[in-house]
């Protein structure tokens, strides 16, 4: 799921937003030899309407995430009226008691699967994903520790902010999170 919202601030008279997204990634090594997970990387065209040459970028080419963010809390949901189903995380430690680390080493033939959490820098314009139906074309590039890279596009559902924290209530404030404690912290 992807979602864009206003952050509540301003620049240049332009409202500020920012972009979050997570995927639930499953990833077999079809390979004949073992090889680790070493990074993914995703794309999405931004949403610009003019007909000229800024647009035609931003249609043509991916505006990419490169770097994914630690997210506070693990992503779950209930399953019943006593049930949480708590999705395990790809790269980073899990917060829940019973979770597991994921081992990104996989050999031929195994597979394994995971949360992985993207958050962009607050911006403005239309520096966010292009949304068609409410949904977004994403590209997914996941590169391996022999540095070949495997790639995948596919439609993501376009979310609000609320409906993304029901599974995660830190959805959307890990890097202001962050900034704040920067901010506050005593040298």
């Amino acid at each position: 799921m992807i979602t864009t919202y206003n952050t509540g601030e301003e620049y240049e008279g332009n409202e500020v937003h920012q972009t979050a997204l997570s995927l639930y990634i499953k990833i077999i090594n079809k390979g004949n030899a073992p090889a680790s997970i070493k990074n993914i990387s995703v794309g999405y065209h931004w949403n610009i309407t003019k007909f000229n040459l800024f647009w035609i970028r931003y249609r043509l080419f991916w505006s990419w995430i490169r770097q994914q963010v630690v997210i506070r809390e693990d992503f779950m949901c209930n399953i019943g009226e006593e049930k949480i189903k708590v999705y395990p995380f790809l790269f980073q430690e899990p917060t829940y008691l019973n979770s597991k680390n994921n081992d990104l080493y996989l050999k031929e033939g195994q597979i394994v699967s995971g949360v992985v959490y993207f958050e962009e820098e607050p911006s403005c314009g239309g520096a966010f994903p292009y949304p068609k139906k409410e949904q977004t074309k994403i590209k997914v590039i996941i590169e391996d520790s022999y540095g070949r890279k495997y790639t995948k596009k596919f439609f993501v559902p376009i979310v609000s902010l609320e409906e993304a924290q029901k599974y995660n209530s830190s959805f959307g404030t890990t890097l202001l999170t962050l900034k704040k404690n920067q901010d506050n912290k005593i040298d």
